[in-house]
């Protein structure tokens, strides 16, 4: 087969797209760098980081994944496996610091992301869908994050004067190049999944997150029905070049990366006397094991594009405690039955778990070899490396519920967090104090010795929606010290209805009904002071929010199918009022894998069995929901925001809902 030929060979070689790529590359960051408008910025004086590092700022690396969930603890079996097979996540526990209680701030996958990256809620930056389901990326009741709006980590880096890049999962605006007359995303890979340099040189000049203080950034996003948008598990077809998947061509792009910066940082000029480079932040995003949301009957039956095999290294996973779900908000038991009717029947087996751990394994080997880079270039003292998810995984706990809509439960919310620094830590370090992914863009800035009020002041000449963080910045643990707001509770929202929108239609057809109201959530955790002394607590409220109604604020038109596949009517429904709230309440230290809703959903009264099942009097409980209560709204009024450029029509501030 000729080079021409070859899928894997097609167009620029990978040396002659990298050094084309490289030059490119080091012309814009050049021309940026002698921009005096960045130069401009001053530092904190007092930053404790600038005794650390020679350079006096440190660069950043932020590995994230998808869909990983912290073990939650009917899993500890699995603890020395779990050692032994994810050696990058050790790797970095070793000098570094992990956090046991850190939450997402937001779901599903994009709301996550966007949180994540901006330090605000979706009340803020807008973006409460995913695409996928009912809704296309480009429907009318799809929200992407926009430029000019609200900033992000890479914003706020860039203009500090930092080089920023991205590689990987995005998920944040719709970032893809679109073929013409189409809604279909161009590939930067051949059919058999090999990389196509062209492609990607041209996905690298066309810098769609640039706007966004992004650079580099190749896509489509690992997003759709093609085995190789997943993380790793299409079917080999055994052409040459073939690559199951995304993940570990995202590895080869970090590390690609990470060769051309060592190679040619040391030439940008410094930014104020002391440093020997221009620092960088890098985003190394991946999507395992998200491809655990690809697993079910469908994919399994009759779609022979996916390999699915499992390791018969990986061992037996228990199964989640049973629970009654008949105890909990009526959204849960309603998206049960619609995940089966729109995505496609999925079933709680051992083989379904093991799969969830493979594909944890799988990625952890991609990240290995990033950190195995990183680890031989003259960076990796002055690298602090944050490894995280956008948010977990129900893997059919609570009663057979899947992948992460409408609950606020610790299997999706509770999610990895490690910090690694050499020059930080010498060993191993864990806080188990209540963190956000709200507050991670505050830490970043902390640590880089950056002043957000100045940054910010520069970011409102470009984006019109620059509000102060709701985050803390936890960097004075890294010195020792205690941070301001240490024991605060966190807040967590969602709004998105995956299962809601222009195409209600499943795999075969049929249209499905949309998730029962009320199934928006806004939540806390928060610890309080008992009888027996402190304990950590979750309270929810699901509601119905106008802000998403057909017309919002106004009316909501829900159609309704009636009677049996092939043999069904519409009912159309209009409500203008929205249907009441339903409650959770549970004593997370007690009772962890939230078994036991101490409250009666539709009345957020006690249950009788409630003092029982936790050991605390029905009066002494009913204090404590009332203490909830406040601290959610005084959480929610805090942090849940809304545009400085105008509030959506619907919009229900915290009282509302509260009350």
């Amino acid at each position: 087969m000729s080079k021409k030929n070859n899928p894997a060979n097609q167009g620029q070689t990978r040396r002659e797209f990298l050094t084309t790529a490289g030059a490119a590359g080091a012309a814009g960051l050049s021309s940026f760098y002698h921009n005096p408008s960045q130069a401009a910025l001053s530092f904190t004086s007092q930053c404790r980081t600038r005794k650390s590092f020679p350079g006096g700022r440190p660069n950043i690396l932020i590995i994230m994944v998808d869909e990983m969930r912290l073990p939650p603890p009917y899993e500890d079996s699995l603890a020395d496996w779990r050692k032994q097979n994810f050696k990058a996540q050790e790797w970095l526990r070793d000098s570094g610091m992990e956090f046991t209680h850190h939450y997402t701030g937001a779901t599903a996958c994009a709301a996550a992301r966007t949180t994540f990256h901006t330090g605000l809620y979706p009340s803020v930056h807008g973006v409460t869908q995913v695409n996928g389901a009912a809704k296309a990326a480009a429907d009318a009741d799809m929200f992407w994050l926009d430029p000019g709006m609200v900033p992000t980590i890479g914003n706020y880096f860039r203009t500090a004067g930092y080089q920023t890049h991205y590689r990987g999962k995005w998920h944040v605006s719709d970032a893809d190049i679109i073929k013409p007359g189409t809604q279909e995303a161009l590939p930067s890979y051949h059919p058999n999944g090999a990389r196509d340099y062209e492609r990607e040189n041209l996905y690298s000049n066309a810098d769609k997150l640039n706007a966004f203080g992004y650079s580099g950034w190749i896509g489509p996003e690992p997003h759709g029905k093609n085995s190789h948008d997943s993380g790793g598990s299409a079917a080999n077809d055994g052409t040459p070049g073939f690559l199951s998947g995304r993940d570990s061509v995202y590895a080869d792009q970090t590390i690609e990366l990470l060769d051309y910066l060592n190679e040619n940082n040391r030439y940008y000029p410094p930014l104020f006397f002391g440093e020997s480079a221009t620092p960088w932040l890098i985003v190394s995003s991946f999507v395992n094991p998200h491809d655990i949301a690809l697993y079910g009957f469908i994919s399994r039956q009759l779609d022979q594009t996916f390999d699915f095999s499992i390791d018969p290294d990986v061992p037996f996973i228990p199964s989640a405690p049973a629970d009654n779900i008949d105890t909990k908000p009526s959204a849960q038991k309603s998206y049960r039955q619609t995940y089966e009717e729109a995505l496609q029947p999925t079933f709680n087996t051992p083989e379904y778990r093991r799969l969830y751990y493979q594909l944890q394994s799988k990625v952890d080997q991609e990240i290995y070899r990033v950190l195995a880079k990183l680890k031989s270039t003259r960076f990796y003292n002055d690298t602090i490396v944050i490894f995280t998810s956008d948010h977990g995984e129900l893997l059919g706990s609570h009663d057979g519920l899947h992948q992460k809509w409408h609950v606020a439960y610790e299997e999706v919310t509770r999610v990895p967090m490690i910090v690694h620094s050499p020059r930080f830590f010498q060993g191993r370090q864990t806080v188990d104090m209540l963190t956000s992914h709200v507050d991670v863009l505050p830490t970043l800035l902390g640590l880089a010795c950056i002043d957000p009020v100045e940054v910010q002041d520069k970011l409102r000449e470009t984006h019109a929606e620059v509000q102060p963080l709701v985050g803390r910045d936890l960097s004075p643990l890294f010195h020792g010290q205690t941070p301001a707001g240490a024991g605060e509770p966190i807040f967590f929202m969602t709004d998105d209805e995956p299962t809601r929108g222009l195409n209600q239609q499943n795999f075969i057809g049929f249209e499905y009904n949309s998730v029962m109201q009320p199934n928006h959530i806004i939540s806390t955790v928060a610890t309080i002071q008992t009888s027996k002394g402190p304990k950590l607590f979750k309270y929810n409220i699901y509601y119905d929010n106008p802000q998403f109604w057909s017309d919002p604020g106004n009316e909501d038109e829900v159609l309704q199918e009636i009677g049996l596949p092939g043999h069904q009517c519409d009912v159309q429904e209009i409500k203008t009022t929205p249907v009441p709230e339903e409650y959770e309440m549970y004593d997370l230290s007690d009772d962890p894998e939230e078994l036991h809703n101490l409250v009666q959903p539709s009345a957020n009264t006690i249950w009788d069995t409630a003092a029982s099942q936790v050991g605390f009097s029905v009066a002494e409980l009913e204090t404590i929901r009332d203490e909830l209560m406040v601290i959610l709204q005084e959480q929610c009024e805090s942090k849940r925001r809304t545009p400085q450029t105008g509030v959506p029509q619907g919009f229900e501030d915290c009282d509302t809902i509260i009350s």
